[in-house]
């Protein structure tokens, strides 16, 4: 035992990178699923105007678009495939780029969320633990309704714990209400069991979401496609 303890602290302060490598190891035993999206939107179901996108936040990735450009397609979402429930509470996390035209407030904005189904996905609750994706209102300008170019969005980390209910359930992407106008995109999403009870993440950028001081995000924001440094 002693020997294993020396050899730890050694790995310990020869390279922290490994003692990240065991943890996320722990970490990935409790994954229930993740999706990058990059051979497509396998298993997941399409409502209304709901398309797969080539914009992503890292090359060889893909997206998952949800579309309102009129009250008829507040329905439009996203299905993820039918979950088993682990008897837990679970994380889902993802990255998502807003585009929105219009956003009355942040109850309006893309959001995500699980919804308890039968074995063959068929919903058993009509939801509402919605995780919101708002706007950040200093990009925006109030006289002059806009979206951005694809250079122009800026990719955000979201996570929240869930509570499960039933045997199965569903990750959705959707819109909680009508009179919203725009666009979002979501990537890289993952469900995990929550063994603790973790705080939840609304809107960080990489530089935020993580504490690995070897990431690095590169971007240029862009205010009404106005870039500026």
């Amino acid at each position: 035992m002693r020997t294993f303890v020396t050899r730890l602290t050694y790995l310990i302060q020869l390279c922290p990178l490994a003692v990240a490598a065991l943890c996320m190891q722990e970490v990935a035993a409790q994954d229930i699923g993740q999706w990058s999206f990059a051979d497509g939107a396998k298993d997941w179901t399409a409502v209304n105007q709901a398309t797969v996108s080539d914009i992503s936040r890292r090359p060889g990735g893909k997206s998952l678009r949800i579309r309102q450009t009129k009250d008829d397609e507040a329905n439009s979402a996203w299905l993820s495939p039918v979950l088993t429930n682990p008897g837990k509470p679970v994380v889902v996390s993802l990255w998502s780029a807003d585009n929105y035209d219009t956003q009355q407030d942040a109850s309006y904005a893309a959001s995500f969320e699980i919804v308890p189904c039968t074995k063959d996905g068929a919903l058993t609750s009509v939801g509402g633990d919605w995780t919101y994706m708002p706007w950040e209102d200093r990009r925006q300008i109030p006289q002059f309704r806009h979206t951005l170019t694809d250079a122009g969005l800026q990719w955000k980390h979201y996570a929240a714990v869930k509570k499960t209910t039933g045997d199965f359930f569903r990750v959705r992407l959707c819109w909680p209400k009508n009179i919203m106008r725009g666009e979002c995109y979501m990537t890289d999403v993952q469900v995990s069991v929550a063994e603790q009870q973790p705080a939840n993440i609304e809107g960080s950028t990489v530089a935020e979401a993580s504490s690995n001081r070897h990431n690095l995000e590169i971007s240029c924001a862009a205010n009404g496609n106005l870039f500026y440094n």
